[in-house]
Formats: structure tokens, C-alpha cells, sequence
């Protein structure tokens, strides 16, 4: 294990790609077939209902009075990019969180690892699941700063479309990114350069570019890696500059941040964190985890269940 370790340390960044996309395939290979017919919209809504464009309406901060799941177009470039969005009965304006998926993946297994849609349905806020770039008969990956194969698209420039579009056309006011591996880095590259997101909480992820490159504006974090993330936690990996683990990067924010001292500790479940209060940077090892959300489907493993955890803390802000 020791040598394999090394290896990974010294590997190129394409290798150590395709050890992320084996990890990653390997644990949702398993849920996918489990639960191949929870794969429809959020919301309980049935599959196929999302094809299903947004209602126009005179007001959009009316109530609909029922909710549903739509596809939501999205203008970027001299493209209309489709984002499935699911929107609450009730009156806005609503909280918003934009859920992106793992690398080689796609809408569904977030929604599926998370079960952040079922939060949404049972309090009442708005879900955008947008899908990264299309790779031929692999999934979906976002362009969060390393791979080669994705880096067409400026993908903080396409999310902070998503979300001010959903600002003036469903009654948006404040959004989530909420993010899983290659989401995570997403999440984290559009926190550093993005303009319309409004906090992020994420799981086995870091940022992969360069705090220095990163607007001044200063985006809450809360990070999650288990400790037997062998991609992303610093005792199962050599450290590499250029790819920090989930608790260096955490690090790194708060310093960017200028926040001083040690930071506060404390325990929930088999998540062990460290809160920077004065600069909203939250950092969380989960004992015994590997590459995998702390929550939703996995709740009952880890004593807490990170996606209302998030979500309360995003709402606290």
C-alpha cells in the first residue's frame, strides 16, 4: 500500500485522473444499479416530467401552486444550454442550491447520493442540477482547472449564468453550490472566480487552481473528506502542491481570507471539524469514510447526514 501510495504521488495529473474516474466509478457502480428507478426528477416527480420547460409567468415571484420539475434554459454563449431545475408551490423569493455531480457522472447521481432534492421538497426551496461537459460513453466532468479534455467551456462563467438567470426569472435570492469529487473542484473553482454564487459546501474535493487567482469576494466554504479518501485526505496520500487534500485546501482558504489563530474544533457523529467563525471557512474529516458524500443515502454510517447539515449552515449565514 506504502508503494502504491508513492506511486500515486508522483503520477502526472492525467494519471492520477484516471485513478479519480476509477474511484469514483467504482463507488456509485453499486447505487446506480440499486437504485436505477429513483433516477426521475427531483421531488418525486417522474422521469421525463423535467423535459417539461419552465412555466412562464407574470409575476416569478408568484405562487404556482404546485410544484414540479422543469428543464430551464439557460443562455450562454450562442448556445441554450437545458439544466434541470426542480421549483417550489410556495411564494418567493427562494434560497437556491445547484447540485454538481462527479466526474464521468451526470444530474441523477448526485440527486441520488445526496438527496438533496427530497430536502428541497420537504422545505421548500429551489434545486438546479446543471451536467458538465459530455465525454463519448463516459459521463459528464466539469472544467475545474487540470483536465485537458474539458477545458473548452469556462464553466464559473456557465454556472454564474445559471444562477443569475435564476435570480431574474424564478425569484432566486440566494444561491448554494453543493458539490461530490469532480463537483467539489467545481464547486471550488466557481467560489474563487464566480459572481453569482453565494456559499459552497462540498465532499471530497479541493480547489485546483491557484488561490491567487481568485476574485476578492469572500464565498463561505464547508468541506467534507472521510479519511480513507485516498485522493483527497492527506493521511492516505503524498502531498502534491498542485493538488492539495481536502484539509490543505481548507487551509489555504482561511489564509486567503486573512483569518488568524487556530481555528474552533468540534465533534458531530464521526465528523471531526474546524471552524474559521470569523471568515465562514468550515472544515470536517469524517473517521473512517472514503471517496463519498456524508449524507443522504449514507446517513445512517457517519451519526450526522451532511445534506441538511449544509444546507441549515448555509441558512445560518
Amino acid at each position: 500500500m506504502a508503494y502504491l501510495l508513492v506511486v500515486l504521488a508522483i503520477l502526472g495529473c492525467g494519471k492520477l485522473e484516471k485513478k479519480l474516474d476509477k474511484v469514483e466509478h467504482k463507488v456509485t457502480k453499486k447505487l446506480d444499479k440499486t437504485l436505477e428507478r429513483a433516477s426521475g426528477a427531483v421531488g418525486g416527480s417522474k422521469k421525463g416530467q423535467a423535459d417539461k420547460s419552465v412555466p412562464g409567468t407574470a409575476d416569478p415571484c408568484a405562487a404556482r401552486g404546485k410544484d414540479g420539475t422543469y428543464a430551464f434554459q439557460v443562455d450562454f454563449g450562442d448556445e441554450t444550454i437545458p439544466v434541470e431545475v426542480y421549483l417550489p408551490k410556495t411564494a418567493g423569493p427562494h434560497r437556491m442550491a445547484v447540485l454538481l455531480h462527479g466526474g464521468n457522472q451526470g444530474a441523477g447521481a448526485i440527486k441520488r447520493r445526496t438527496l438533496y432534492d427530497e430536502l428541497a421538497a420537504e422545505r421548500g426551496f429551489v434545486v438546479a442540477v446543471p451536467e458538465g461537459h459530455e465525454l463519448e460513453g463516459r459521463g459528464h466532468k466539469w472544467n475545474t482547472g487540470k483536465w485537458d479534455e474539458v477545458k473548452d467551456r469556462n464553466d464559473s462563467a456557465f454556472l454564474d449564468a445559471l444562477a443569475q438567470q435564476a435570480r431574474d426569472q424564478l425569484c432566486v435570492k440566494e444561491v448554494l453550490a453543493i458539490g461530490f469529487s469532480s463537483g467539489a473542484q467545481m464547486a471550488n473553482r466557481w467560489a474563487c472566480e464566480g459572481q453569482n454564487v453565494d456559499a459552497t459546501a462540498f465532499s471530497a474535493g479541493a480547489l485546483l487552481v491557484g488561490h491567487d487567482t481568485c476574485s476578492q469576494r469572500k464565498v463561505p466554504i464547508l468541506s467534507f473528506v472521510g479519511t480513507k479518501d485516498d485522493v483527497f485526505h492527506g493521511s492516505t496520500r503524498e502531498d502534491r502542491p498542485d493538488f492539495p487534500s481536502g484539509p490543505e485546501s481548507a487551509a489555504r482558504w482561511a489564509a486567503q481570507r486573512g483569518c488568524t489563530g487556530e481555528p474552533k474544533t468540534s465533534k458531530v457523529g464521526e465528523a471531526e471539524c474546524q471552524s474559521w467563525k470569523a471568515c465562514a471557512v468550515r472544515h470536517c474529516n469524517v473517521v473512517g469514510m472514503g471517496h463519498d458524500w456524508p449524507g443522504g443515502r449514507e446517513k445512517e454510517a457517519w451519526g450526522f447526514d451532511a445534506t441538511p447539515d449544509s444546507w441549515e449552515w448555509f441558512t445560518a449565514l
